[in-house]
């Protein structure tokens, strides 16, 4: 029997290297800045208050350039095109309260990456 390969390699080492992501919500004139978090179930998502104004304007499909803080301080920052894939209402437990938005990574920008310190 052989296992099925997989399918979020690329994901599992941005969760695993970085730890929280930064983009920029023009309707809002607002910089957004959130821990990532990586849920089986759901892939690698981050978690926003299901009360957020910030909900009011994102939406499924919806495309940025996201900039990913290493775990490490002294390491590199990568900007990544990156895709809301969608966007879940915690069912119960921790995460009632809040919006797991689901990030896919589409490409990763060459020589975007910046050196610490900061």
């Amino acid at each position: 029997m052989t296992l099925p390969a997989e399918k979020r390699s690329e994901l599992r080492t941005i969760v695993d290297e970085y730890y929280s992501v930064q983009f920029f919500l023009k309707e809002m004139a607002s910089l957004c800045h959130f821990v990532l978090w990586d849920m089986s179930s759901h892939g690698m998502c981050i978690l926003i208050e299901k009360d957020s104004h910030i909900l009011d304007v994102l939406s499924e499909g919806r495309e940025f350039r996201m900039k990913y803080f290493p775990r490490d301080l002294l390491g590199a920052t990568r900007i990544v095109k990156t895709r809301i894939c969608h966007i879940t209402k915690g069912s119960s437990g921790r995460f009632r309260d809040y919006c797991l938005v689901g990030l896919a990574i589409l490409e990763q920008e060459s020589g975007t990456t910046e050196g610490a310190p900061r």
